[in-house]
C-alpha cells in the first residue's frame, strides 16, 4: 500500500483562507441581522435560507476536499475528509498529468474554498469529477465509464505506479 498526500498549492491556501474570511465575516452579518428582525417575517426566512446556503456550501467544500491517495494491489482510494472513492485498479484504463483546469467548465461543485471540488467538464476527456488542491500537480485517471481528476504531491511516482 502507497500513499500519497495532497497538499496545498500556495494560491489555493490564499484562496481558501480569503474566501473564509469573507463567508465567516458574511455568517457574521447574517446572524447579526437575523436578531434584529421578527421570526415571523418574511425577510427573517430570506435571510435565514441566505445562512443555510453559506453553511451548506462551507460544509461540502471541507468534508469533500481531497486529503489523500492511497493505491493497494487492488485498488486505488481517493481519501476525502469525509468518505472515500474507490476506484479498482484492474477498472482503471489510463493515468496521465493533467496540466491544466484553464478551460474546463464546472458542472457542479466549488472552485476556490478547499480546493476544486465536484464535476467539471472539458473538450477533451468530456465530464469528470475533480478533488484537486493543487492545480499544477494533478493526475486524470480514465475508467471505462468514469473520469478522475486528483492532486497528489508526488503525482509522477504516482503515474510510474499505476501505469506498471
Amino acid at each position: 500500500m502507497r500513499r500519497f498526500k495532497s497538499s496545498y498549492s500556495k494560491s489555493m491556501l490564499l484562496a481558501t483562507c480569503f474566501l473564509l474570511i469573507i463567508l465567516l465575516f458574511a455568517i457574521c452579518i447574517i446572524i447579526n441581522q437575523m436578531a434584529k428582525l421578527p421570526i415571523d417575517s418574511l425577510n427573517f426566512v430570506g435571510v435565514g435560507v441566505a445562512l443555510c446556503f453559506i453553511l451548506v456550501t462551507l460544509l461540502y467544500s471541507f468534508f469533500s476536499q481531497i486529503r489523500y491517495v492511497c493505491v493497494t494491489k487492488e485498488n486505488l482510494i481517493i481519501k476525502k475528509m469525509l468518505g472515500k472513492v474507490i476506484i479498482p485498479r484492474c477498472n482503471i484504463l489510463q493515468v496521465q498529468h493533467k496540466k491544466s483546469l484553464m478551460f474546463d467548465v464546472r458542472l457542479w461543485g466549488i472552485s476556490g474554498l478547499f480546493g476544486h471540488i465536484g464535476i467539471f467538464w472539458n473538450k477533451s476527456i468530456g465530464k469528470y469529477t475533480a478533488f484537486v488542491k493543487d492545480g499544477s500537480s494533478m493526475l486524470e485517471i480514465k475508467t471505462e465509464g468514469k473520469c478522475y481528476v486528483v492532486s497528489c504531491d508526488d503525482y509522477v511516482q504516482m503515474i510510474k505506479l499505476l501505469n506498471d
